[in-house]
Order: structure tokens, then sequence, then C-alpha cells
């Protein structure tokens, strides 16, 4: 009878960041809202969502005529029940999970408080659409959750991730992964991939970060080699190593 090599899944790098992904894209005529076949002027990283630019916000940029796009996650400490104020002299949209709070795509000063939103913890998804058309940009977002005074966002609540591919490594050719959600939803199914040159790719839409599941190892001859026994919470852009154990 052939012997079975287990093995154990070592984390070697997170794909979770501190921060939120920040895009600028320069218009001339109608700011832009799709956004998905445009490249961005400036990608960088942002710490905070309140800001005021007076000219460009970043030299690479030709003028202040710019669309910013901020994305991430938010954690959450306390479940409740929040609202979001927001400050804009420019068009704005705002969304929080796959809900749009705030769809207001006009050139003026303005100001929105959204309706009451129930965010869970750990993390909620938060997308904000904003254009500026003269030299003073503002934009600020604050929040509120439900009995306290509308506050900045800490620094310490904001995240993003790097991609939308989680990588395990060192892993012979043929084997398969199985990430088998713990909370199945509409857009979050169990994760299968076949090992390619001794790396596993799991692929992870933004709206399926992060992942908690348990994951499920299969050597060549479908035999089980590794499972977790807790749950394993996964973001895009972690790197995962597979470790034999010595026998």
């Amino acid at each position: 009878m052939p012997i079975i090599r287990r093995g154990t899944l070592i984390k070697d790098k997170p794909g979770l960041m501190e921060g939120l992904l920040a895009r600028f894209y320069e218009w001339r005529d109608i700011p832009q809202i799709d956004l998905d076949n445009v490249s961005p002027t400036v990608e960088t990283v942002v710490f905070k969502l309140n800001n005021v630019w007076l000219g460009k916000p970043d030299e690479r940029l030709k003028s202040e005529y710019y669309v910013l796009e901020i994305k991430g996650y938010i954690k959450i400490d306390d479940t409740g029940s929040y609202r979001f104020h927001v400050t804009s002299n420019g068009g704005v949209k705002l969304w929080v999970n796959d809900s749009l709070l705030i769809d207001s795509w006009v050139s003026r000063l303005q100001k929105h408080v959204t309706n009451p939103v129930s965010l869970s913890k750990p993390f909620n998804r938060i997308r904000v659409l904003y254009y500026n058309y003269e030299k003073l940009g503002e934009l600020e977002i604050l929040w509120e959750k439900q009995g306290r005074e509308p506050s900045e966002i800490p620094r310490k609540n904001l995240y993003f991730s790097i991609g939308r591919h989680a990588f395990i490594t060192n892993i012979p050719d043929n084997y398969i992964v199985v990430a088998t959600p713990v909370d199945y939803t509409a857009s979050v199914t169990t994760k299968k991939c076949v090992s390619i040159n001794n790396i596993c790719t799991i692929e992870l839409a933004e709206n399926e970060q992060p992942l908690c599941c348990l994951i499920s190892i299969y050597n060549e001859n479908n035999e089980p080699v590794f499972r977790s026994t807790e749950p394993i919470t996964i973001w895009g852009g972690d790197v995962y190593r597979f470790d034999f154990l010595v026998e």
C-alpha cells in the first residue's frame, strides 16, 4: 500500500494591506463613471477619507480635472447601524458592500447623509467615485454609529487587498485544492484549483473577499493530504506554502 504524504499550510505573504487603493483618471468633456476599460493616470494608497486638494493632487496629473476612485474595506469593530456623512465640491457616488448609498454626479458643492446601513464584523467593502472640476478639490466622508456623533474613519479601520488571486506554492503538480466557504452566499461558492508548475491559484473577485473557508488538499490519487480544522480567511494576494510533514 502506498504511503500518503501529508502536509501543512503556512502563510508566507499577506494580501491585505493598510489604507485604501486610490486611482486618479483625467477627463476633458464629461467625467467618466464606467472605469473598467480605462487606465488610471495615477495609482496610489490613501490612509484617510477626508482630503482637501489645492490644484493637482499629484504632479503626474495634467490638470485639476480628474475622477478619483477609492476602494477597499472598512474594518468594523462594532456590528450595528451606521450612517455616512459626505461633503464634496463635485460629483460623488458612494457604495458600501453592494448598496449605492449616494448617487449625485453633479458639479456643485454638496452634503449628504445616508440612510442607516447595517454593517457587521469584520470587513465591509467601500467604493467612492468623485470628480473635481476646479482648482479646489474637497472630499470628506465621516461615519456615525447609531447613538454616537459623526467622526472620521480611523486609519486603523481602512484596508485593501492587492489582487484577485490567492496562491498556494510548493505544491506538486496535479494536486487539487478545494476552498469551501463557511457561509454560502449568492456570490461566494466553493473554489477549486489544480496545481501547475508547483502553484495552485484561487480566483477571488472583489465581492468574494475576504473568503472565510475550510481548505482541503488532495494528491494526484484524490487522497487527502491536508484539511483545515478551523476556518481560514483568504484575501487576494495571499501566498501560502504547502510543506510536507517529515515522517
